[in-house]
């Protein structure tokens, strides 16, 4: 379930600026799967953190060169943690993670750092 977290601090009772990060991961190809490149993730995840009216802090990316180990995904879950994101957005949440045991650390680390993985899935 994904709620959309109102536009109100509490605190200041001004309206709050949200904040995202993007996570990109290249296509694999040996599954034939069709998965989108990269170029056409960053427009999809552009686009829903515009329907969100979030401020991206950056973009992290791996590529399948490094085969199991996901530096990029280590990077965006410890700037959930630091930069306190509200959101991660993401093409597919299946880019998270590639087995049970890696589900339950993203799952972790977000739910610690009050981070919504949040997918841009397309709209064909």
């Amino acid at each position: 379930m994904y709620l959309k977290r109102q536009n109100i601090d509490t605190r200041d009772q001004g309206p709050r600026v949200w904040r995202a990060a993007i996570y990109l991961c290249e296509p694999d190809a040996k599954n034939g799967v069709s998965e989108p490149t990269i170029a056409r993730q960053r427009r999809l995840c552009r686009s829903a953190a515009g329907l969100l009216r979030v401020e991206v802090l950056g973009e992290f990316v791996d590529t399948r060169k490094y085969g199991s180990l996901r530096p990029g995904l280590y990077q965006a879950l410890e700037a959930a943690q630091q930069q306190r994101l509200d959101y991660l957005i993401v093409w597919s949440l299946d880019l998270l993670a590639d087995f049970d045991e890696d589900a339950f650390e993203v799952a972790w680390h977000l739910g610690h750092a009050g981070t919504i993985p949040m997918p841009a899935y397309e709209d064909d």
